[in-house]
This record gives structure tokens, sequence and C-alpha cells, in this order.
């Protein structure tokens, strides 16, 4: 078996327990997804994605000399993840709240898990990044363009402009977790590296979703 079917497959209860059943995407299909929800969503997520070019940036120089090909496909993840955070600001910006009052709050304990988990791993384990890059590539593939529409619709009326994150990300998102896989899959991987990439993935699966609980509570 591959990998990533592996990784995907060893996790795949942890990912419906975690996400299926979601109170945020609920809400949005309930239509009671509010404002304050979205602009916590938005929040929470700048924290976590402004630090992700510079974990990155830090497992590079970490990366053993036999993975140089990792080291060159992670420096090129950093490139492309690159300033998605002011797509964040420009949402934020769009919905009438001033960015540098409003993102001056700390992450909440989803986004600090996903943060400080990305810190430690690109450090001590850089390779195992890859269950980090599996699971919010594969979140994004899954939900962002739906929920960009969703919020688009006569449901919410957010304008374009407004929803310039989730849009962007929807398209990103599906080529990314492809290419993640693809990357997987060529990887020379004994069962230590597996497990602790599979171990990250769970772990992101927990923190996402407390990151989206933490979003709905405003």
């Amino acid at each position: 078996m591959n990998l990533s079917a592996y990784v995907l497959e060893a996790s795949e209860q942890d990912y419906k327990n975690a996400f299926d059943a979601h109170p945020l995407f609920a809400a949005l299909q309930a239509g009671t997804f509010t404002r304050s929800a979205y602009l916590a969503y938005l929040r929470e997520t700048f924290h976590l994605i402004r630090h992700t070019t510079s974990t990155f940036a830090r497992a590079v120089s970490h990366v053993p000399e036999a993975h140089r090909a990792f080291r060159g496909w992670l420096l090129d993840q950093a490139v492309d993840e690159h300033n998605h955070d002011l797509l964040c600001i420009t949402d934020i910006e769009a919905l009438g709240e001033e960015p540098s009052k409003f993102l001056s709050s700390p992450p909440r304990r989803g986004a600090w898990g996903l943060i400080t988990q990305g810190y430690y791993v690109a450090e001590h384990n850089p390779l195992a990044l890859l269950g980090f890059l599996l699971t919010t590539e594969g979140l994004g593939a899954s939900y962002a363009s739906k929920y960009a529409e969703l919020l688009s619709s006569p449901t919410y009326g957010y304008k374009s402009s407004q929803v310039t994150f989730l849009r962007a990300h929807g398209g990103f998102d599906v080529k990314h977790f492809d290419d993640v896989k693809k990357y997987m899959d060529e990887l020379a991987a004994d069962d230590a590296l597996r497990d602790s990439i599979l171990a990250v993935r769970r772990f992101t699966i927990m923190y996402y979703a407390q990151m989206l609980r933490d979003a709905l509570e405003g």
C-alpha cells in the first residue's frame, strides 16, 4: 500500500469523528453561522497561516542529508504558502474590521496547538510535517470552495471580496493535496517515519477540529 493511502486509511475514523458532524459545518449548513464566528475563523486561520512559512523554513534547516529532495520540495511549499495570511487580512478589512486591532489577540487552543506542534516537529522530525500537510491541504480541498460558495449565496450574502481566503484555497489546495500524496508515495519511508507522519496527522486533525470550535465560539 502506498504511504499516503496507508496514512489516510489508518486515520480515517479520526477524520470522520472530527469533521463529519463538526458543529461549525453544521452551523454553516443550517444558515446559523454568524459573522462573529466567521471573523473568528479568519483570525485563528491568520494566526496559523502566518507561521507556516517560518515553520517550513525552520524544518528545511533540520532535514537530514539523506533527504535532500525533501528539503527542496519543502522550500517550494514554503514559497507557495508565503503571504497567504494576507488573504485573511483582506477578508477582515472587507468585513469592516481593523486588522491590526482585531488580530492583536493571541491564538486560541486549536491554532496554538497547530503552531507549537509545527515548530516542534520542524526541529525534531521535519519529514513528519507531511502528516500536517496531508491534513490541512485535504481539508482545504474538501471544504474551502464549498463553503466559499455557500457564504456568497443568498443564505449569507457575503461579497466576493469577503471570502477571498476560502475561494483561493479551494483552488490551491486541491493541487497541493495531490502534490503531498504524490511526494509521500515517492518517499523511502521506514516504519518509524511512517508512524511519525501518522501521529502528526492525528494530532493535526485534533487541533484543527478544536480551532474550528474556537471559531464557532466567536
